[in-house]
């Protein structure tokens, strides 16, 4: 799969994806709240992932690069200065 990293608003659903998976594998529920936050509308039964191993810096190092990400791109698009590394995306 092709991202576009160079877009803001796919870096931050980049960021939105790997903070949603780290919190499925690591609390096993998926709640679904309305736009207030005040009712919840439904919830996921709980999965508990087997053979695997749940790194939480993994998840750190993925969110970090693509915050810094995010900040090296300028109000106009373009880059400023050089792009930081940022690791494969975990799918």
């Amino acid at each position: 799969m092709y991202w576009d990293i160079s877009n803001v608003a796919v870096i931050r659903e980049l960021i939105a994806w790997i903070k949603f998976q780290f919190r499925v594998l690591c609390n096993g529920r998926v709640e679904v709240w309305d736009e207030t936050g005040n009712q919840k509308l439904g919830e996921a039964e709980t999965y508990m992932p087997v053979n695997m191993i749940v790194e939480p810096k993994f998840f750190e190092l993925q969110v970090g690069g693509y915050e810094a990400l995010l900040r090296s791109i300028g109000a106009d698009g373009s880059l400023i200065g050089r792009p930081p590394a940022v690791g494969g995306l975990f799918c």
